[in-house]
């Protein structure tokens, strides 16, 4: 039972859900005390144990039943159960082995002597052998692993064996009429045998499909323009955010620590094994521990770019691990500090409460110009020479004064200056845009408007 309930984590880890070892094993733990047969009752404890969001479960469910419910079913019936013979058995099919052919093959025996339950068995097994996994790969179809799976269970030799079978009782002068009962025995079970491999490569085409188009969602998410999103898109997405910002945070966790070890020092290195002749069991390296960025989020939250701000902070709150250091503002008509809300309360409740304009006193009416004049008065020491400055925003200023010196003082004293704009480039500069007059002040500027190109701007100018 452990094969397949690991490779059913396995999967459930493909579709974005997180199953911990310890998950595993608590599950492992329950079912030793369930009676398993009761399928509800093994469903639910397995949900109890690996699912921790309510949001998960719809996926859970499907992916259970495909996994768990959908395989061969050839001992599942009480009068199937191996070593109890088939209530149709013609007589000679249940005679002693040594009185028929010593050279039958396993699946042909398990068919004569109607243990179905070895030959279900024997199915899961040779099932394990051909790595069925490998449909997920998309040139590898059913129809190939079904043919391998026919080849496998020898079905050829089955049909061959039975007509031998049939020839040597018809030789032996039987009754034609127990050699036809006998011949249809055969035939309707080498049919359900091979309809039970028909049903079990569906099952894992299923799976496998289930799969795909769960990676299809998530790439055409990560695809699509978030510059306007109603709540229920933004509901629908927010799953692809966080699993995009885990596996980016996952990647940059490794870098992190490749780059921990340290380059090689070859002049220390010779240095220290002079004394060798040549060999050099002493190898040094020049530990240098990277600096881990300080991000310093400034986000728009008026009613053009307030969606696509909530997922830059729960991108980027979702990466908090491997950044030293995250502060936060919204602004609109005027500016305010929400870090404390992501120390206060759940991470999804206070990206709602920030975009939401928690704290602000003029929430309406854009205003980049006193909103960045309001941080440099306020907030200007927050930004050091190791601080990487974020602005999401659409740099539509109402026609108001854009105040560019403040956004120049803060350039001064950042590490970097990086302006996200989720418009098309060609729209900026037109009606009251000021994006042209704030983009010298930056070192990056760029079109920002989807989940990919979120993730593409972090990985690279975040971490070294």
């Amino acid at each position: 039972m452990e094969a397949p309930i690991l490779d059913f984590a396995g999967r459930l880890r493909k579709t974005g859900i997180k199953v911990s070892t310890a998950e595993l094993m608590d599950a492992f733990e329950t079912l030793a005390h369930l009676n398993l047969e009761d399928k509800s009752v093994f469903k639910a404890a397995f949900r109890a144990t690996l699912i921790k969001r309510a949001r998960d479960i719809p996926v859970f469910d499907e992916l259970f039943d495909l996994h768990f419910f959908g395989g061969p079913r050839l001992g599942s019936a009480p009068e199937e159960r191996e070593d109890q013979p088939q209530k149709e058995l013609p007589v000679h099919a249940s005679e002693p082995h040594e009185t028929r052919r010593s050279d039958l093959s396993p699946v042909t025996e398990m068919i004569m002597s109607g243990r179905f339950g070895a030959l279900t068995r024997l199915m899961l097994d040779r099932s394990q052998d051909l790595a069925l996994k490998r449909m997920e790969i998309p040139p590898i179809s059913g129809s190939f692993f079904l043919g391998r799976f026919k080849r496998v269970m020898e079905l050829d030799r089955v049909r061959l064996e039975t007509e031998q079978i049939l020839a040597e009782m018809q030789d032996r002068g039987l009754d034609p009429a127990e050699i036809q009962a006998m011949r249809e025995y055969m035939d309707r079970n080498i049919d359900r045998l091979e309809r039970e491999i028909e049903n079990l490569i569906q099952n894992e085409v299923d799976k496998s499909r289930f799969l795909s188009l769960r990676r299809l969602m998530d790439e055409d998410l990560t695809d699509r323009d978030l510059f306007r999103l109603s709540e229920e898109d933004f509901l629908a997405m927010r799953p692809a955010v966080e699993r995009l910002a885990r596996r980016l945070k996952e990647r940059l966790s490794l870098r992190l620590r490749w780059a921990d070890t340290g380059r090689f020092d070859i002049k220390t290195t010779l240095r220290k094994n002079i004394g060798y002749g040549g060999p050099l069991p002493d190898l040094r390296f020049r530990n240098k521990r990277p600096a881990r960025p300080q991000v310093l989020a400034l986000c728009d939250v008026s009613r053009s770019v307030r969606d696509f701000s909530r997922f830059m902070l729960l991108f980027l709150y979702t990466l908090k691990e491997v950044i030293a250091r995250i502060r936060s503002f919204i602004f609109v008509g005027d500016l305010t500090e929400v870090t404390l809300l992501f120390q206060q309360h759940d991470l999804n409740e206070a990206v709602s409460l920030a975009a939401a304009g928690h704290g602000l006193t003029y929430p309406f009416g854009t205003d980049y110009g006193a909103s960045l004049s309001q941080f440099t008065d306020q907030h200007l020491s927050a930004i050091n020479s190791k601080t990487t400055v974020i602005i999401l925003g659409d740099a539509r200023n109402n026609n108001l004064h854009p105040r560019t010196e403040a956004l120049e003082a803060m350039a001064d004293r950042a590490k970097k200056m990086i302006w996200l704009n989720p418009e098309p480039r060609s729209y900026w500069g037109l009606g009251d845009s000021v994006m042209h007059l704030y983009k010298p002040y930056c070192t990056k500027v760029t079109e920002c408007s989807t989940l990919k190109q979120l993730s593409t701007i972090v990985e690279e100018n975040l971490i070294p």
